[in-house]
């Protein structure tokens, strides 16, 4: 094993880590949430899909990193191939973007007294991410073998990240702005806008500095792993 790889190995090491703990937290969010709201049955079905694929997520990842790590496993004789848990959690993250992405569409939708004009901006973009996440996968799957075969698709993999940056600011934006629209002018209510306004920014910047930075480390170090 290389340096380089070396190098990748821990840094894949200390995200699982971090994810972890990551869902951890997740999971007391849930129990809060059952204990205390009490929403219709679709938004607890909405929660318990996003959990179970989210919790399918970190056991696919958990499981790639054991596969590279143990010594003398396949994964990391000779040239480093690919696993196929490496690849199929590609799908259970892109199920998960597309769930929560359309949700917040959904509501956007119904908080503009469903206007269409988002379904035509938005949606769009939703669903090219979506089939593009799904076409990725099916294709590493059935043609990639190989870190170096790949890093001959990490193009694929760049656009993917730009669509979601590209959906999750556009969702941010659109938030922010009908929230804007809404303001009364009312001491109590203008209170409540201002912090969904900041909710709105905050969980946009997020997600979408999330996927810039994902974007950015396979501009830098798309290589680092099958390198020689």
């Amino acid at each position: 094993m290389t340096d380089s790889q070396d190098s990748t190995l821990v840094a894949a090491f200390v995200g699982v880590v971090v994810a972890a703990c990551l869902l951890g937290a997740t999971y007391g969010q849930i129990a809060y949430y059952f204990l205390h709201q009490r929403d219709a049955w679709p938004h607890h079905t909405l929660v318990i899909a996003v959990t179970t694929f989210d919790t399918t997520h970190q056991a696919l990842i958990a499981y790639t990193v054991y596969s590279y790590l143990i010594p003398g496993g396949q994964a990391i004789t000779g040239r480093p191939v690919t696993i196929w848990s490496l690849l199929l959690e590609v799908i259970f993250n892109g199920i998960i973007t597309f769930l929560v992405q359309g949700y917040l569409t959904r509501r956007i939708w119904s908080f503009s007294n469903r206007s269409w004009w988002i379904a035509v901006f938005v949606i769009p973009l939703i669903f090219l991410e979506f089939g593009s996440v799904l076409a990725f996968a099916i294709y590493c799957l059935a043609k990639v073998h190989t870190a170096e075969e790949l890093g001959k698709i990490k193009n694929f993999y760049i656009m993917i990240n730009a669509l979601s940056a590209g959906a999750d600011i556009l969702i941010a934006a659109v938030s922010t702005g009908l929230l804007i629209r809404a303001r009364t002018g009312y001491p109590s209510t203008e209170r409540m806008i201002r912090c969904l306004v900041v909710m709105s920014i905050n969980v946009g910047a997020l997600t979408a500095l999330c996927a810039l930075g994902s974007l950015v480390s396979i501009l830098a170090w798309g290589r680092s792993f099958n390198s020689a």
